[in-house]
């Protein structure tokens, strides 16, 4: 350098220091300056610095670096140990999908051997509603007629025998089958109390009709059944109608509920009598022994059908 170098910054006035042998460098606002005082712009002094072959890579914003060389050798114990470590994992996720793959097994039997339960109750449950449905007609909701029939018996070859005697009469009107017993009167100006089934193919309605006839009227509104002292009332709608110097008061409907029961309590009596109230006087009538033992045979018929009687060989 020259016998008076520069020691200060021309630009801020702080201690310049020696960059290398021609070269000063304020380290606070990075001016760089020839040995002759003069400034150097720091654009000159990279590219002054980058055709050096004696001093490392400089950027004068974050000053002096050696790039890293990356050597090709791996260290033989790290990578040991990374293969124990991957073959520890590997080892860990294999023996939870055996597990895995065991339990899924496992809950595949308990399901098939669920299944298998289920379908046999199924089967079973099935096979009892299908006995059930042949013990009611192929219609459960007849089980509670069969209730209010208990005390009437009937088995096959007897319910073939008395409906093959049956009195049998199709309306091509109303596509019903009227199943009456021969005793049953067939016109209404006649004395009668009997029951009847109305057929319509798989369908069956058991009917109950009451006829009075006489010289003058009763106009009749209850009927009140006594059968071996026990008293049943009955209220149907009559109708009435007149003609050759007599009257004639019916009533016929379908019988519901505890009136089959009441009608199988009349059928098994020893001793049964029909009370007719009218408007202002009535009449006691005798359920005789024939019409007694043809309303049996008619609720044995109308419960053979529920049963499923008729389908069978």
């Amino acid at each position: 350098m020259n016998s008076n170098p520069l020691e200060k910054c021309i630009n801020c006035g702080a201690g310049l220091e020696v960059k290398s042998n021609t070269i000063l460098h304020c380290p606070y606002c990075r001016s760089f300056y020839r040995e002759d005082g003069s400034q150097l712009d720091p654009a000159q002094f990279r590219a002054r610095s980058n055709t050096s072959n004696q001093n490392p890579i400089t950027d004068f914003r974050t000053g002096p670096h050696t790039p890293v060389k990356k050597s090709g050798k791996s260290n033989p114990v790290l990578v040991g140990c990374l293969i124990l470590v991957i073959t520890f994992i590997i080892m860990i996720i294999a023996a939870s999908q055996h597990e895995s793959v065991t339990d899924s097994a496992s809950y595949l039997d308990s399901l098939k051997k669920d299944t298998t339960k289920t379908d046999t109750g199924t089967s079973a449950q099935s096979n009892d509603l299908k006995k059930d449905s042949t013990a009611t007609g192929d219609n459960p909701a007849n089980s509670a007629v069969l209730k209010q029939l208990a005390s009437i018996d009937i088995d096959a070859p007897t319910f073939k025998k008395l409906y093959a005697k049956a009195r049998k009469k199709y309306d091509k009107f109303s596509g019903n089958t009227y199943i009456h017993d021969k005793s049953s009167p067939q016109y209404v100006n006649y004395n009668g109390i009997y029951a009847y089934i109305a057929q319509n193919g798989s369908d069956f309605s058991l009917r109950f009709s009451i006829q009075y006839a006489a010289d003058d009227w009763l106009f009749i509104k209850k009927v009140t059944f006594n059968a071996d002292g026990e008293n049943y009332t009955y209220t149907p709608d009559f109708k009435t109608d007149n003609g050759d110097g007599g009257i004639w008061e019916w009533c016929d409907d379908e019988v519901y509920g505890t009136d089959i029961a009441m009608l199988a309590d009349i059928a098994n009596a020893k001793k049964a009598q029909a009370r007719y109230d009218g408007d202002k006087y009535y009449k006691v009538v005798n359920i005789t022994p024939m019409q007694r033992a043809a309303l049996k045979k008619q609720l044995q018929i109308y419960k053979g059908l529920l049963l499923g009687y008729n389908k069978t060989k």
